[in-house]
């Protein structure tokens, strides 16, 4: 049992999860709560002649943050029980960037990770820093699906989000030039031959297994914030998307 101010707390509201693990298994707890970073939008100044204020542009890009978490061991005397494991697990090989802090539905995609000396600093202070390099959202579980697309009609699809989100588009069975436009912004995909995957910023001519993002013309496909409209014209048996929600 973790106390808190002299009052016994559940240990699972003071635990964390990250890499597949929950903290518990190496006997760690969340030493106070952390301080998480407000989202950071990418802003250029922009000076104009004859105005004493810079003009603000928003550019639509999100900054990486950093997320300090203070941890202590539930027992102290069995520091050398667990810091090996626990360097192993934050730092050795990673099997899910996913990063759960005080909710299970929600993570952070963790980047890099950042300790000290782990030893050094229990015996110094009785709690270490653990920081976690994380992409600005947050995510949820599982993955969104649109309806599978086979024809040359519109369809909506809804963006549950904060953001607008990069989908990942597949199109199967696919020959010619493709066209798929959401909303107002076209993406097309020259001299199609088989299937191909657009991921971000690549595609993939998987059928062929080549890169084909030289035959892209146009923006990549992004789904807005709330409802989106997408037509795909051309010749394809089906046109997969997916996505992941984002959030503050």
């Amino acid at each position: 049992m973790f106390f808190n101010n002299g009052i016994p707390v559940n240990n699972e509201e003071y635990s964390f999860i990250f890499n597949n693990n929950n903290s518990l298994r190496f006997d760690l707890v969340l030493a106070e709560y952390p301080s998480i970073p407000r989202i950071k939008e990418d802003v250029e100044y922009i000076s104009i002649e004859g105005k004493s204020e810079s003009y603000q542009k928003k550019k639509g890009t999100y900054k990486r943050d950093n997320i300090s978490l203070k941890v202590r061991l539930l027992d102290i005397n069995a520091m050398w029980d667990y810091v090996e494991s626990i360097e192993e697990w934050l730092l050795g090989r990673i099997n899910s960037n996913k990063l759960y802090i005080d909710r299970r539905d929600k993570y952070f995609v963790v980047r890099e990770v950042q300790i000290g000396n782990i030893v050094k600093e229990i015996k110094m202070y009785g709690e270490f820093t653990i920081t976690f390099v994380v992409e600005p959202f947050m995510y949820e579980d599982g993955i969104e699906t649109v309806p599978t697309i086979r024809d040359n009609l519109e369809h909506t699809t809804l963006v549950q989000g904060d953001f607008k989100v990069e989908p990942t588009v597949e199109i199967i069975g696919g020959s010619g030039d493709i066209t798929i436009t959401i909303n107002d912004k076209t993406t097309t995909i020259e001299d199609v031959n088989g299937d191909i995957l657009i991921d971000r910023f690549i595609c993939l001519d998987k059928t062929n297994n080549k890169d084909k993002s030289v035959d892209v013309q146009g923006s990549y496909p992004i789904l807005d914030k709330g409802a989106n409209t997408i037509k795909c014209e051309g010749t394809f048996e089906n046109v997969i998307i997916k996505f992941k929600n984002k959030y503050r």
